[in-house]
């Protein structure tokens, strides 16, 4: 190109001043959305895993209040009249029970709302001799025969949850005291804080009471309303707490996450917000990501932008001015030779920002492979507790016989009668051996099995160990289960994960039978082909329509809030899938509903010695 008139010099540089302006515009957009996903992806991944730390906490403890409630010591202490203050063995079995489950305190609360035993007992923040009667969760727990309680401990300062369980005279008698199991997450603030993690848990009116930053914590997201405050000091939820807002300025309020800006005293910072609900407690977790090197990002797009664009205008001019002096072309091409250099040294720091990025994602990946397999054991315990009642019946009654069997041996050898007292320990040594193969399923089944190789498994084995397990249970509620198991049913598969999968759906079933006539659930195995067919079918009601569709999806749950995560149906439609096959769930016509797990079925190969055998 020939730029010999001052005019067309004008336009050329005119034009490559707004096509560089544009390049740089446009890289510099594109890059910051790009880095601005990255925190969205990176944010929403540990969003989930700090929900998860919460429920966890939670799940691990919110079913002690009830166990206590049901034991005769706390009862005998909450008859009396005027109800008496607990023993030291009553302290020390609560804290007892308390240390196990790592729980922050323990407290058995009279109808008058004094305390009167409490596994801190001898702690100087213990409530041991103090009236509850105002705390919020008193009279609801009174009432309601439950209720949680989500503020600010006024024996510590600290942000606690609080599960209350009335206590009964009797199986649906007078309420004649409490149980309150308290959880502390200290230890999970202090987790956050060591990380630098940006993360805040609000209630239902924005007060920020769990949070990684302490200067956050008890300040509102939003200025409260008069109302809302004259109720909230009426009911001391917050203690003396001035609940000051935080000082924050929304930028962009684009669905599902905001761009805020909050002033603090070390100065401003610019956050993106995503949230997620824990609809089960009513509160709200909120993971800030500092969007701080966002204008890094934007400046080098601008640069890259900007020199790619001056590259192709440098290129523009050599092609044109070709023929002019070789001096010229020269600096053109060292100019070009710098620029390709840049952009290599550009190139190569890109490709490190992402082997960086391929290494943190395939870090991600490992947590939330652990995650799932720690959500599948809490599935098992969570499992384990609903049966145990069951299960200790179904151990209390061979354990009665042999104290029954004991005894007759001891009067029949005073006798002489060495052929009777033979026979009764034959009965002794056959009712131990049930006892054994109940505590070995219950060791199997509990134990983490994500580890476990896959191997040749006959489902009559499988479906034989869970109904040692769930059968109690079924015997229990009037629920008859029939198995119809071929010999030929034999697959590739983890023992204890599928035996988990079975388990889980046998669960569900009778689940679903509860309060139906004749109670009945049928399994059946049958080899098809090379596939192995697994039929789970009950006579309840059958499943809804509209659920059906969503029946797999995670945390989808038909059951009332607080009865489990609705996890258990996803997680196992992943195990299977894991194992090759499938599981689907369909009504009948007659009535009832069915689940199937089909998996690819092993066909046992003679051996050669088999094959010598038979020649």
């Amino acid at each position: 190109m020939s730029l010999k008139k001052p005019l067309e010099r004008i336009v050329f540089a005119v034009a490559s001043v707004v096509l560089i302006a544009a390049c740089a515009f446009v890289f510099k957009t594109v890059w910051r959305d790009d880095e601005l996903a990255a925190f969205r992806d990176a944010g929403a991944h540990r969003l989930a895993f700090a929900a998860s730390q919460i429920q966890n906490e939670i799940g691990r403890q919110d079913h002690i209040h009830r166990i206590i409630a049901l034991d005769p010591d706390v009862k005998d202490v909450l008859k009396a009249t005027p109800p008496r203050p607990g023993s030291y063995p009553l302290h020390r079995k609560l804290a007892m029970i308390g240390t196990e489950a790592n729980t922050a305190a323990i407290y058995v609360v009279a109808r008058n709302g004094m305390v009167i035993s409490a596994s801190d007992n001898t702690s100087a923040t213990s409530v041991l001799g103090t009236s509850h009667l105002s705390r919020p969760y008193f009279l609801t727990a009174i009432s309601q025969g439950s209720a949680a309680f989500f503020g600010i401990d006024p024996a510590t300062g600290r942000t606690s949850y609080f599960l209350a369980e009335a206590v009964r005279e009797t199986d649906g008698g007078n309420v004649i005291g409490l149980t309150v199991v308290k959880i502390d997450f200290s230890d999970l603030e202090a987790s956050w804080e060591a990380v630098g993690e940006k993360i805040i848990v609000t209630d239902e009116n924005g007060v920020v009471l769990l949070t990684g930053t302490p200067a956050w914590r008890y300040k509102t997201l939003a200025p409260l309303t008069s109302p809302l405050k004259a109720e909230i000091v009426y009911s001391d939820r917050y203690v003396d707490q001035r609940l000051d807002p935080l000082d924050i300025v929304t930028l962009d309020d684009t669905e599902p996450d905001r761009m805020v800006r909050i002033r603090e005293p070390g100065g401003t910072s610019t956050y993106l917000v995503q949230h997620t609900r824990l609809f089960e407690h009513g509160w709200t977790v909120r993971r800030l990501t500092d969007v701080g090197p966002l204008q890094t990002t934007e400046r080098d797009g601008a640069i890259i932008g900007g020199t790619l664009a001056a590259l192709a205008v440098m290129l523009a001019l050599y092609v044109g001015q070709r023929q002019r002096a070789l001096s010229i072309s020269r600096r053109a091409q060292a100019r070009l030779q710098w620029a390709v250099e840049l952009r290599t040294r550009e190139l190569r720091e890109a490709n490190k920002t992402l082997h960086a990025e391929f290494t943190e994602q395939r870090r991600m990946e490992a947590q939330l492979r652990q995650i799932q397999g720690e959500l599948l054991q809490a599935g098992k315990m969570a499992a384990l507790g609903q049966m145990s009642a069951a299960l200790a019946h179904e151990i209390n009654q061979p354990l009665t016989a042999i104290a029954t069997f004991t005894a007759s041996a001891r009067i029949l050898d005073t006798r002489g009668d060495r052929t009777a007292v033979r026979a009764n320990l034959d009965e002794i040594a056959g009712l131990t051996e049930r006892m054994a193969r109940i505590t070995s399923n219950l060791k199997r089944f509990a134990r983490k099995g994500q580890g476990d190789p896959a191997v040749p498994l006959h489902l009559r084995d499988a479906v034989d160990r869970v109904l040692i397990l769930v059968g109690p249970q079924a015997r229990s509620a009037g629920i008859a289960i029939e198995s119809r198991i071929d010999a030929d049913a034999e697959v590739i598969a983890t023992p204890v994960l599928l035996e988990q999968v079975i388990l889980n759906l046998l669960q569900n079933a009778m689940d679903a039978l509860s309060g139906a006539p004749d109670p009945r659930i049928r399994i059946e195995a049958a080899a098809r082909g090379e596939e192995a067919v697994l039929r789970i079918v009950d006579n309840g009601a059958g499943i809804a329509e509209d659920v059906l569709d969503r029946l797999f999806e995670p945390f989808f749950t038909t059951k009332p809030s607080g009865v489990g995560l609705g996890l258990g149906l996803s997680i196992s439609h992943g195990i299977i899938e894991s194992f090759g096959g499938r599981l689907t769930a369909a009504n009948l016509a007659g009535g009832g509903a069915e689940m199937v797990i089909v998996l690819p079925r092993h066909v046992r190969r003679p051996t050669r010695a088999e094959t010598l055998a038979h020649a």
